[in-house]
C-alpha cells in the first residue's frame, strides 16, 4: 500500500513540476538592444588585442563600451524583479571592472583579457543574448577560456601557445 501511495504521489507531483512553464527572463527591447551592443563590443575588444593592443584603439573601444555601460545603470532599474536588477548591476560592475584593469594591465596578463571576456560570456548566456547580432563565440578546452570575435576561425586572445584552438559555440 505505501508503494502504491509513493508511486501515486511521484506521478502527479512530476505532472505537477512538468506543466510549469519554463520561460526564460525578457528584457524590454531598449534594454535588450543595449545589453546586445555592449556585448557586441567584445568581439571589438578582441579585434584590438589581435591588432597589436594599439593603445589608442584601446581607449577608443573603453571610452564608447563605458558609455553604453553608463546608459544601461540607469535602464536597469526599470527591471521589476529586484534579484535580476541586482544581478544586472553585477555584471555590469564586472566588465566595468575588467575593463579598468584591462587598461592598467594590458595584454600581457592573460587571466585579466580571460576574466574580461568571460564577463561578456555571462552576460550574453544570463540575458540569452548568444542569438542575437554579439559575434561568433569561441571556447578553447585547452585553457578553458570564451571569448567573441568576428571572423570564423578560432583566434584566441588569451594564451598565445594555444592561439588555434577554440571551437564555436
Amino acid at each position: 500500500m505505501k508503494v502504491l501511495v509513493g508511486v501515486w504521489f511521484l506521478f502527479f507531483s512530476c505532472n505537477a513540476f512538468s506543466s510549469i512553464p519554463k520561460k526564460s527572463f525578457q528584457l524590454k527591447p531598449q534594454l535588450k538592444q543595449n545589453f546586445v551592443d555592449l556585448v557586441s563590443k567584445a568581439k571589438d575588444f578582441h579585434k584590438v588585442i589581435q591588432e597589436g593592443w594599439d593603445s589608442q584603439s584601446l581607449q577608443k573601444e573603453s571610452v564608447i563600451t563605458k558609455q553604453i555601460i553608463k546608459d544601461l545603470y540607469t535602464q536597469v532599474s526599470s527591471i521589476p524583479h529586484l534579484h535580476q536588477r541586482l544581478h544586472s548591476y553585477k555584471l555590469l560592475q564586472s566588465i566595468e571592472e575588467n575593463l579598468a584593469v584591462l587598461q592598467s594591465q594590458g595584454v600581457n596578463n592573460q587571466r585579466v583579457i580571460k576574466k574580461f571576456f568571460n564577463s561578456f560570456f555571462e552576460l550574453a548566456q544570463v540575458y540569452d543574448l548568444k542569438k542575437d547580432k554579439v559575434g561568433k563565440i569561441f571556447y578553447c578546452s585547452q585553457d578553458k577560456s570564451t571569448w567573441f570575435q568576428s571572423g570564423n576561425k578560432p583566434n584566441n586572445p588569451i594564451n598565445p601557445h594555444y592561439k588555434n584552438c577554440g571551437q564555436r559555440l
